[in-house]
């Protein structure tokens, strides 16, 4: 990354929000933050999620309806009721660090897409093995 002039970020490796949080505190600018275990994940959806950037608002997660989810054969343990309905979390947000004040009580709104590209994290052999039947 370093060669292609991206730049990096050292953390404390305490665990996956607490370093973004320390990440988040030394950016002052509009972040995608996409989890490294999306095997799907293409330009073409990477682009779609920009482009329902919305940099009035703090923090966007990208959710996943639970029906849609579990109509792959996934599971996951961190999801949230949205309009009426369970939805999961897919890894990747918007944030606008610009306007983050505190890192505690942010208000978070969420842009539901059903896309097997942003569904399917690989975290264990059996997404492993469901991946290769996406």
């Amino acid at each position: 990354l370093e060669e292609n002039n991206i730049e990096t970020f050292d953390t404390p490796g305490i665990g996956y929000v607490e370093d973004l949080n320390s990440v988040l505190k030394t950016i002052n600018d509009d972040i995608l933050v996409v989890s490294g275990d999306l095997p799907l994940l293409d330009g073409e959806i990477v682009q779609k999620i920009v482009d329902q950037y919305d940099p009035k608002k703090i923090w966007t997660s990208i959710i996943i309806t639970n029906k849609f989810l579990t109509s792959l054969g996934l599971e996951s343990d961190y999801s949230v009721k949205f309009n009426d309905q369970i939805c999961n979390y897919s890894g990747i947000s918007l944030v606008n660090s610009k306007k983050i004040l505190s890192l505690e009580n942010l208000d978070e709104n969420y842009i539901v897409l059903d896309d097997k590209r942003i569904a399917f994290n690989l975290n264990s052999k059996k997404d492993y093995d469901l991946l290769g039947t996406a």
